[in-house]
């Protein structure tokens, strides 16, 4: 049994990754390799991607959405106080859980019941540690404190008015 839902997790989540690919929500990050010469390698410590591998470049893509030119610094944070949750949100999230916070074939939902806990401070335990087994990677360390608060804010009030865009 734990084999099949192993199998079927990762069926999954390659589907999950080819959506995106096709639909242009990843940024275009596997175009983007492919059409600079990059390998998985630029961005992922394993020849395996995964969100839970990814090297300082990788970050730095993750934040940016574009690799950075030869020689740049990796700061993957903006200045402070120039982003608000709903960007970071938008930047970070919303391909796998959706621009409204609705799910996609990637993530859950964030409206409605919560798997892993609806409170503030389980909402930032699982942005800041991930979910191992499934495709919520940990941003402690691609996002700050701050940016990580910013997002939490955000997701509660999608929670709180899931009507809204």
């Amino acid at each position: 049994m734990t084999r099949r839902r192993t199998i079927a997790a990762l069926a999954g989540f390659v589907a999950g990754l080819m959506l995106l690919s096709l639909t242009g929500l990843a940024g275009g990050t596997y175009e983007h390799a492919r059409a600079t010469g990059k390998r998985c390698a630029t961005c992922h410590t394993s020849v395996r991607p995964d969100a839970g591998n990814l090297n300082e470049t990788g970050r730095f893509f993750l934040v940016n959405r574009r690799l950075p030119p030869a020689g740049e610094a990796m700061n993957t944070a903006p200045p402070p106080g120039q982003e608000d949750g709903a960007a970071i949100y938008r930047r970070t999230c919303s391909a796998c859980h959706g621009p409204g916070g609705k799910g996609t074939p990637l993530a859950p939902a964030l409206v409605g019941e919560l798997v892993h806990g609806d409170s503030a401070g389980r909402l930032r335990d699982v942005v800041r540690k991930g979910v191992p087994g499934t495709t919520m990677a940990a941003f402690e360390g691609i996002l700050s404190g701050d940016q990580i608060d910013l997002v939490v804010d955000h997701v509660l009030d999608i929670r709180k008015h899931p009507s809204r865009p």
